[in-house]
């Protein structure tokens, strides 16, 4: 079996979705996966050499000629979806969303073979669509040296949080609650992802803090931005996590993949009680708050209390196993190559 997998290089969902799970089963099984990162190229591939064509979202700007050439070929193709393709105004790519992607994405979805996403409140939206679904939760190769690091010994208690600039209004929601938190109890708090020269991160940051970048306490620290390949070597320095999210529309078809980041390192976490970290109310690793600055500062003083990270590692090796999750993707390959 040969497989093709069409992902833009840049991309973090595409490196947890696409790439990472595709590299264990080349490794795993009897079968050859060739990627392509140029999405310029794509229309000049020999497709007839594969077996199936594996693609997340959409088939960049020449997709509808790209279709044509499989349909003609008669080779499966697989639409991986993580995120609902209608993006609110706050969200940066808004405009090119609403321009071209969203659409395209649609379009995407009903034309692929077949189509796998991450979580069952997603596949109920991509149901409207294309009811061939399967249910593939995101998964990490616990095998890699980002989440093999040894954990670091930290004379005070550490917290930690890591994401982007769209996350700014759900930084929002705990901003005050933390602040609080880490001045009463000399403790740290971790923002991961950060770019200094950026204005939104420095938003990102005053949330947090209250205070210009010039005026930073000593308890907030900052871990800069990396790739896909290196960012979960920050969570070997913290003691538990925190991922607030507000409650919308698009916000609830987003994925746990926090939660499971936060197990590869035994870690214990705090999330906002709303979809989809609602799917973990079976997770004695987590810790749900409402959403608001006295619910989060007892969620915090709750969590400096216990020690139940190897809880939340042991809920998300059951049900975020690379290996048995990819045991279900092989047998959906093999049932399109028949």
């Amino acid at each position: 079996m040969r497989i093709l997998v069409l992902m833009d290089s840049a991309s973090g969902v595409s490196f947890h979705r696409l790439f990472t799970p595709y590299a264990a089963m080349q490794r795993d099984y009897d079968i050859t996966v060739d990627v392509s990162q140029h999405p310029p190229t794509w229309i000049n591939i020999d497709f007839s050499v594969y077996d199936v064509v594996v693609f997340n979202r959409w088939i960049s700007v020449a997709q509808y000629n790209i279709f044509e050439k499989l349909s003609e070929l008669n080779i499966p193709t697989i639409c991986d979806v993580d995120d609902y393709w209608v993006v609110p105004k706050s969200n940066p790519a808004y405009k090119i969303y609403k321009k071209m992607i969203k659409n395209a994405t649609k379009d995407a979805i009903l034309n692929a073979t077949h189509i796998t996403c991450s979580t069952t409140l997603l596949a109920e939206k991509v149901k409207e669509i294309n009811t061939n679904i399967t249910i593939l939760p995101n998964a990490l190769d616990l095998t890699q040296n980002q989440w093999t690091l040894p954990k670091a010994k930290n004379d005070k208690l550490t917290i930690g949080w890591v994401g982007g600039i769209t996350h700014l209004e759900d930084l929002k929601r705990v901003g005050n609650a933390v602040k609080r938190f880490c001045e009463e109890n000399d403790a740290i708090f971790y923002m991961a992802g950060y770019h200094t020269e950026s204005h939104e991160w420095q938003m990102c940051e005053r949330t947090i803090t209250g205070e210009p970048i010039t005026n930073r306490p000593e308890w907030f620290k900052t871990i800069r931005g990396t790739t896909p390949t290196d960012y979960g070597s920050s969570y070997s320095l913290f003691d538990f996590c925190i991922a607030p999210l507000q409650e919308t529309n698009f916000n609830q078809y987003k994925s746990e993949l926090k939660i499971v980041e936060a197990a590869a390192y035994n870690l214990p976490i705090i999330v906002s009680n709303v979809k989809p970290y609602t799917l973990h109310e079976g997770n004695q690793g987590v810790i749900f708050s409402e959403n608001n600055e006295q619910s989060w500062y007892d969620s915090l003083c709750r969590m400096a209390q216990l020690n139940i990270g190897e809880l939340n590692a042991e809920y998300c090796n059951v049900n975020h196993n690379l290996n048995a999750i990819n045991n279900t993707r092989y047998e959906l390959l093999k049932q399109l190559c028949k």
